[in-house]
């Protein structure tokens, strides 16, 4: 226990680094210290690295943590492993705008589904008030896709969840934060709706966030 603990404290202070190599060596050697996060802040390396944009780091912690405890158990621990603030590896690369790491997560199955504490703002919130248009992209373009615990594989524009109100069903592409907002709301309010990051949008949801803000 205590050398997993030494191993992933050194990994996140890697990862802080930036120093690539040297965080590689570490996950070779203790896979397991990718699941490692910090006792009061809930830090992990994977948040870091996905803060930071490190996407070579995103993709060979996902692959150590998968290693340690295989697929499901590397979603539960690493992949979709928050913070203190409810920040998901995922919601971190879009609110930094770090596309990469979106697509690696994306493809990693990470949730777009997490909510953060204070807003309960999806990854989509956060990448739509970045106004990073390669972010939304990520999580509406055609190959993005999530599997469903059915087994189903959707679309992830299209995975069917609960809206804020928690009984209205909706598309995770139109769900409301706790200020009422949808993402393409918080586009348009940030005057990119009508470039890339709203144009990423499908055209039935444009038009109606667009009448609902006008």
């Amino acid at each position: 226990m205590g050398n997993c603990h030494s191993s992933g404290s050194k990994l996140l202070a890697l990862v802080h680094c930036g120093q690539t190599s040297a965080a590689k060596e570490v996950l070779e050697q203790h896979p397991v210290a990718a699941c490692y996060s910090t006792y009061v802040d809930k830090n992990s390396p994977l948040l870091v690295a996905a803060g930071r944009g490190h996407y070579r780091l995103v993709q060979a912690i996902v692959e150590a943590a998968v290693i340690a405890h295989g697929p499901a158990k590397a979603k539960q621990r690493c992949i979709n492993h928050t913070n203190h603030k409810g920040h998901s590896a995922l919601i971190l690369a879009c609110m930094h705008g770090h596309s990469q790491c979106v697509e690696a997560l994306v493809c990693n199955g990470a949730s777009p589904l997490v909510l953060d504490n204070s807003r309960h703002s999806t990854a989509l919130h956060w990448a739509a008030s970045a106004c990073r248009s390669e972010c939304v992209q990520q999580l509406l373009g055609s190959r993005a896709t999530f599997q469903m615990q059915s087994g189903e594989v959707v679309r992830i524009a299209d995975i069917p969840c609960f809206d804020e109100d928690g009984r209205t069903l909706v598309k995770y592409v139109d769900r409301h934060n706790g200020w009422g907002l949808t993402p393409l709301h918080i586009a348009v309010f940030k005057g990119s709706g009508s470039t890339g990051v709203g144009k990423a949008w499908p055209r039935t949801t444009r038009v109606q966030a667009l009448i609902c803000c006008g």
